[in-house]
């Protein structure tokens, strides 16, 4: 497990970076040391990503103007636990004075919004921390867990 989150975090390092004004005079990038997988699932609990409700290859998802196919790990990704699996990773970051907010289109004709109200829990050389105080979908506050005290964070969304 330990590989596998070293190599989306340094995947999405490469995505995540951003530049002054000034044409890159100071690349600002801090290494990405949490994540957030959202599952949905109807009223029943099934999920709705392997009932075929939503397709993988139609979601996108959005983050300061950065749009993106969302990494979605299925049964074929043996090194994933199964809690993971058939969820929409997204990362926890923050942007100096700019709000949280990831745009999540699940097909061409819905679009939900994330958004996460961060506090720094502690920074340093291996990247910055934070507590997610609350998480709000859709504008509604929505609940979430943390996976085997690790730096990864569960939610589920109920459509």
């Amino acid at each position: 497990m330990n590989k596998f989150c070293c190599l989306v975090v340094s995947f999405v390092l490469l995505l995540f970076f951003s530049c002054d004004s000034d044409p890159c005079e100071g690349v600002v990038a801090d290494v990405i040391t949490q994540q957030l997988y959202v599952e949905y699932v109807n009223a029943a609990g099934e999920n709705l990503l392997t009932n075929g409700t939503y397709a993988a290859e139609e979601i996108l998802v959005a983050f300061n103007g950065f749009s993106r196919a969302p990494f979605i790990f299925n049964d074929s990704y043996e090194n994933v636990p199964q809690e993971l699996q058939n969820r929409i990773l997204l990362d926890v970051i923050n942007l100096d004075d700019q709000p949280n907010i990831w745009t999540i289109s699940l097909s061409a004709n819905e679009t939900d919004s994330l958004e996460l109200f961060l506090s720094v829990e502690s920074s340093g050389f291996s990247g910055t921390f934070y507590t997610i105080d609350d998480l709000k979908y859709n504008n509604a506050s929505l609940s979430h867990t943390q996976f085997n005290n690790e730096n990864i964070y569960l939610v589920t969304v109920i459509k």
